[in-house]
């Protein structure tokens, strides 16, 4: 049976009074005979004549024996825990298997190649170097463009199109490498002297062509009509700093060469083989851009003729009355001046800001249209609206327009 023995009845089973346990030791009963045999090995220690209530030993698994009062030997083998103590710095020392130390965490960057990493070249880890700031092996496909090594990387999207291509050394199928992707949507894959945009459909209008970043005048070829057919016209892409100018000029000749002659209501006919309409100047600035393309400027007509400058392109326009009748006799020849007068395909019109005298005549009739006469400056000479049967003015020369303005 365990018990704690004190000091005292320690001392009435053995008197000696050099002899002492340190208080409250977990003991076991035996023998006189063998607490001599404790005393001889180390076991217990010289009484010196004082206790403490507050020292204690933490016994381990041992054989300890002693004897109790009681004559009775028992012995018994105990084991206690451990316990922690504290150091003088606060931390907790000694006793059980558990440790204090903190896992040491190795950390993508310091160089070493721990486990997890495929690579790591500490502070040259770099998303455009061979080993990227996640420790891992450059590739193609991995979204990032290694210098000197891929053109490109667009990761999951590699080989798709307008996307990089798979193995990271070019563009993919795109609008622009020269070979049209009609799946994709190109209409064509070239240049814009083909009449081709930088997005690879066809150009419609000289005002495309401006859009397209193009700001020199000259001969480009459009695709109009349905189906597309390719039409060579003049633009005027330097007049304003913003809208490109349209021009088809038509000079009407037989297959002997004889001088052909529309009315303004045929001249619009005819502008419409080809998705274009009969010119209206808009302002002033388009006046001017359209004397230049038609006096000055050298380019092939249409129409089987074949003389390309005269100022004679301009004496047909696609205006007409809006109110028969008697309309702004002798006010300037605009919109803005003379609303009883309408562009065929609506919006405004500009002739002139000088009125000519008893013009429009006072009888306009439907189909009714001005002849125009022009001086070398670009300025309105005369205008006189002729009715004409109902078919207006004619000439064999014209020109066709998109109804830019």
């Amino acid at each position: 049976v365990s018990i704690n023995v004190s000091i005292k009845e320690f001392r009435r089973v053995s008197p000696q009074p050099w002899i002492s346990f340190r208080p409250h030791v977990r003991v076991v009963s035996c023998l006189s005979l063998m607490m001599l045999v404790a005393l001889a090995s180390g076991c217990v220690e010289p009484f010196d004549g004082t206790t403490s209530a507050t020292d204690s030993d933490t016994l381990s698994e041992s054989g300890d024996s002693i004897a109790t009062s009681s004559g009775v030997m028992t012995s018994t083998t105990t084991t206690t825990p451990s316990e922690s103590t504290s150091s003088s710095d606060g931390s907790e020392t000694g006793g059980g298997s558990d440790s204090s130390t903190e896992p040491v965490v190795e950390e993508c960057g310091n160089g070493k190649l721990d486990e997890g990493e495929e690579c790591d070249e500490g502070d040259a880890n770099a998303d455009d170097g061979s080993c990227t700031l996640a420790c891992a092996a450059a590739s193609c496909g991995d979204g990032l463009v290694e210098t000197g090594v891929e053109f490109c990387d667009d990761g999951t999207m590699n080989g798709k199109y307008s996307f990089c291509n798979t193995d990271c050394t070019a563009l993919g199928p795109h609008c622009g490498d020269g070979e049209q992707q009609s799946g994709q949507g190109e209409e064509c894959d070239a240049s814009i002297t083909e009449g081709c945009l930088e997005n690879c459909t066809y150009a419609r209008s000289c005002q495309d062509i401006k859009d397209d970043g193009v700001n020199f005048d000259g001969e480009y070829p459009l695709h109009l009509g349905d189906p597309l057919e390719v039409v060579a016209v003049y633009c005027d892409l330097e007049t304003d700093p913003v809208r490109g100018f349209t021009f088809l000029k038509v000079h009407l000749e037989d297959e002997n060469d004889n001088p052909l002659s529309a009315s303004a209501t045929q001249a619009e006919s005819f502008c419409a083989n080809y998705t274009m309409h009969l010119l209206v100047t808009r302002d002033i600035t388009h006046l001017g851009a359209s004397f230049r393309a038609a006096a000055e400027v050298d380019f092939d007509p249409v129409g089987g003729g074949s003389d390309t400058k005269r100022k004679e392109y301009l004496t047909i326009l696609g205006v007409q009355p809006k109110t028969p009748g008697e309309s702004c006799v002798g006010d300037a020849f605009n919109s803005a001046n003379c609303p009883e007068w309408e562009a065929r395909n609506g919006g405004p019109f500009f002739v002139t800001s000088v009125g000519s005298p008893g013009q429009p005549a006072t009888s306009n009739c439907p189909g009714c249209s001005p002849y125009f006469i022009w001086n070398d400056d670009g300025s309105l000479s005369s205008m006189e609206v002729f009715s004409n049967g109902g078919k207006g003015a004619t000439s064999e020369y014209f020109m066709c327009d998109l109804g830019e303005y």
